[in-house]
């Protein structure tokens, strides 16, 4: 971004407010000529944003924005603090998913948005990503730079297309105008068998209502939140250990044979599980 003009001065803080040298990331500090009283109307927030600064004696203000300082005395500007998310442990920048998205040379602009499960419920919280292409880019294309370039726990559960990032009056992403989330992007193998029929689950009758195959997937999709083909990859729509234990928990309810989570990771495609509780259902005499 640059150095700070002349009357104003940058520091970059750690959480306690004290200054760090230039290399490490914390939290922006913007001091001098244009720092405001405060925010008007809104007394909460101008108390955690606007202090009374120990290390200069000044009025300062707090911006939200992380960086770091260059020896130099330029400032890199790496994303909001409040765009840091807990996901099952781990602490992830979205801002961080969104620049590997952007580098794809077919990808224009991308969104990247964390969602809560219902009620807290950490085994629902997933992060979700929307892409605008440029031409002759693709959905497939970003989602194999995502899984070159992001650890697993960063990769989005959703890649979804869209014409344009819809923007706040403040020309921020507004996450309430984006559509409901697309799956990832699974391309369709022979890793497990020949291909099947994309109209069927794996094992299944379509025109069989009780069948345990439609009734699994039934539970894959309910849990998911998403359509589940038959070479679908439980992890690869957005499942986790969590829903691994919820998900065998389920099928145990509906009197279907027992499955262990290190059974279920080494039969994570919807024919390969499928085909294991089916091999395990007793023929009715």
């Amino acid at each position: 971004m640059g150095r700070a003009l002349p009357g104003w001065w940058v520091s970059v803080r750690d959480e306690h407010g004290h200054v760090l040298p230039p290399g490490p990331a914390g939290e922006i500090y913007v001091g001098g000529a244009g720092v405001a009283d405060g925010y008007l109307g809104r007394p909460e927030l101008t108390a955690a944003r606007f202090l009374d600064d120990p290390v200069t004696g000044e009025r300062v203000y707090r911006s939200g924005d992380r960086g770091r300082l260059r020896p130099d005395g330029r400032l890199d500007h790496l994303g909001r603090l409040d765009d840091q998310v807990k996901v099952r442990g781990h602490r992830i920048e979205l801002d961080e998913i969104r620049s590997v998205l952007v580098s794809d040379p077919g990808v224009a602009d991308a969104a990247v948005v964390f969602r809560e499960g219902e009620a807290g419920d950490p085994a629902g919280a997933r992060i979700d990503a929307y892409l605008v292409l440029r031409d002759g880019g693709s959905v497939q294309h970003a989602w194999r730079t995502a899984r070159r370039m992001l650890p697993d726990h960063m990769l989005p559960a959703g890649l979804t297309e869209v014409p344009g990032i819809p923007l706040t009056l403040n020309g921020k992403p507004d996450p309430s105008r984006l559509p409901p989330p697309g799956p990832v992007p699974v391309p369709v193998t022979d890793r497990d068998g020949p291909a099947a029929d994309p109209e069927a689950g794996p094992g299944t009758d379509p025109g069989a209502k009780d069948d345990p195959g439609t009734e699994i997937l039934s539970v894959w999709s309910g849990l998911l939140g998403v359509d589940v083909g038959p070479d679908s990859n439980f992890f690869e729509l957005g499942g986790n250990s969590l829903l691994v234990v919820r998900l065998l928990s389920d099928l145990r309810k509906r009197g279907l044979p027992g499955v262990t989570p290190r059974e279920f990771y080494g039969n994570s495609t919807a024919r390969a599980f499928v085909e294991l509780v089916l091999g395990r259902i007793e023929p009715t005499p």
